[in-house]
């Protein structure tokens, strides 16, 4: 007995291409019968007619499959426009800041002014512990405030 269940053959796995799309995978075509060695023509044509079944299924899973990325790749343009939209929004209102920071105290101009130096030291002093002024849009103008509160220097109107 054990013998005989040693000498089994494994089980034949059948051909899946709609397993393959429903866990996202693309599915792989399937293989064409032999053509020879058949012990008679019913054998072969049945294998031919096997084998065209599995090719319309393999053609129309990958037809679903190929809908499947599209419809993913869709929603992934949809949820990172509205993140670059925003981005591009933060971006310029940021320079808008920037540039009213320098009207406001022309020394920010010079990468080697006192306010410059102080200005940057706070900069990194608030991103350093979180501090969510970093992040607002009039950022630079409050941190140019909080440099020549520090430094006792009056904005120029």
């Amino acid at each position: 007995m054990i013998a005989a269940q040693q000498h089994q053959a494994a089980p034949v796995k059948q051909y899946d291409p709609e397993a393959a799309v429903a866990a996202g995978i693309k599915p792989s075509a399937p293989i064409p019968p032999r053509q020879d060695g058949w012990a008679n023509a019913n054998e072969a044509r049945r294998a031919t007619d096997r084998y065209n079944q599995e090719l319309e299924r393999y053609h129309n899973a990958l037809e679903r499959w190929e809908q499947q990325e599209e419809e993913r790749r869709q929603n992934e343009l949809r949820q990172r426009q509205p993140k670059q939209q925003i981005e591009q929004q933060r971006q310029a209102v940021q320079a808008t800041t920037d540039q009213d920071a320098s009207q406001r105290y022309p020394q920010l101009d010079d990468p080697n002014s006192d306010l410059t130096k102080k200005y940057l030291e706070i900069a990194k002093r608030l991103a350093d512990a979180g501090n969510p002024l970093v992040n607002e849009p009039n950022a630079a103008e409050r941190i140019a405030d909080m440099a020549a509160a520090e430094l006792k220097i009056s904005p120029v109107k």
